[in-house]
């Protein structure tokens, strides 16, 4: 987490746009790990591909590289089907780590 970024959106914005964003974050994400989760299983792979590029963009306009590169990565394998196989790893890891970003926020930012 690029606390950094959200500093300087803070000061540049304002407190109230700073966590406006951030509760969009936090209330649009669980819904994208959802749909990300389920194109997943039942192999919707553009659908997949889709959800992830959209919470890939809201975590990097946050600086929230903890979150973004896994997506990137589920973005990228499901579209070359040579590699899908390796998406079970970043679908993990974007599930932990968005638990440990969630919580980091609150705890900073609340």
């Amino acid at each position: 987490m690029d606390t950094g970024l959200i500093e300087q959106l803070r000061r540049t914005h304002g407190e109230a746009f700073l966590r406006e964003i951030l509760d969009m974050f936090l209330n649009h994400a669980p819904e994208l790990l959802a749909e990300i989760a389920h194109f997943y299983q039942i192999g919707a792979y553009d659908e997949l591909s889709r959800a992830a590029h959209k919470l890939r963009g809201m975590s990097l306009s946050l600086g929230l590289a903890e979150i973004a590169e896994p997506t990137a990565a589920i973005e990228h394998f499901s579209r070359d089907m040579i590699h899908y196989p390796l998406l079970p790893q970043p679908m993990e890891q974007l599930q932990t780590n968005y638990v440990h970003v969630a919580n980091k926020i609150q705890t900073l930012f609340y």
